[in-house]
């Protein structure tokens, strides 16, 4: 059965490359992309994906809020963040947070990532 994803990305290119390349997976469907946190969290709520794909620095509401916001609505939802900052940044977000994949580490990684959470 495929999971279902929920992408949150301000930037529209990379949004629809993530969206595009996870849908071409078997094993991912991507039920929803959100423009901001904000739009995120509404959407997380109407859609209840099992994972939440969210960039860390967005307008109207970041990446690291609309994690703890998501979990506080679906606590069994997966939040992977997918972000220009490095593992570094790990130090700096809360327990909400499940896995962290740098834009720099690509695609692929971003989808090995986001099947070991989901396997858990």
């Amino acid at each position: 059965m495929r999971k279902s994803i929920l992408v949150v990305e301000d930037d529209r290119t990379i949004r629809k490359l993530i969206s595009g390349f996870l849908d071409k997976i078997n094993k991912f469907n991507v039920v929803g992309e959100a423009i901001d946190g904000q739009d995120g969290v509404e959407m997380a709520v109407r859609l209840k994906p099992d994972a939440v794909i969210l960039d860390l620095v967005m307008p109207r509401m970041n990446g690291s809020v609309a994690a703890a916001r998501i979990k506080e609505i679906l606590p069994q939802a997966v939040i992977l963040v997918f972000s220009c900052h490095d593992q570094s940044i790990r130090k700096y977000v809360d327990g909400n947070i499940d896995a962290i994949v740098s834009k720099s580490e690509g695609l692929e990684k971003l989808a090995t990532e986001l099947n070991r959470v989901l396997s858990k």
